[in-house]
């Protein structure tokens, strides 16, 4: 009686494992969502040739997180969502370097522009 109590309790331990490694992580929504943001952020701003790659990387993935989400394989949805958001990311990371760097040039060129009226203007005395 008591070897058939603990095939029992064995029994159900092992169904409760079992059913547990079965269950699905629950879907990636916020996570989508935020990988949809950041391509739509990095789609909005004037991202350089460099960052053009990066950005279809971002949608593609976004893209495959959505299919795997549709079709319950949350685990892999999740991941591709982070791998769309961070590439996402990095382009728009790109698009603003590259303001910038446009940025600093043009302000190389003022100052430029100011330093040789001044030393015309010394000159010219």
């Amino acid at each position: 009686m008591r070897n058939v109590r603990c095939a029992r309790l064995a029994m159900l331990s092992a169904a409760a494992l079992f059913l547990a490694a079965c269950a699905s992580a629950p879907p990636p929504t916020e996570k989508v969502q935020a990988a949809e943001l950041a391509v739509n952020r990095a789609q909005t701003a004037e991202v350089p040739l460099e960052g053009q790659v990066d950005l279809t990387r971002a949608r593609e993935k976004l893209d495959a997180a959505q299919r795997a989400m549709s079709n319950h394989d949350n685990e892999e949805a999740a991941r591709l969502a982070d791998q769309a958001r961070a590439d996402a990311e990095l382009a728009l990371a790109k698009s603003e370097t590259a303001k910038a760097k446009q940025s600093a040039e043009q302000m190389r060129k003022s100052i430029e522009t100011l330093q040789q009226e001044i030393r015309h203007s010394a000159g010219g005395r």
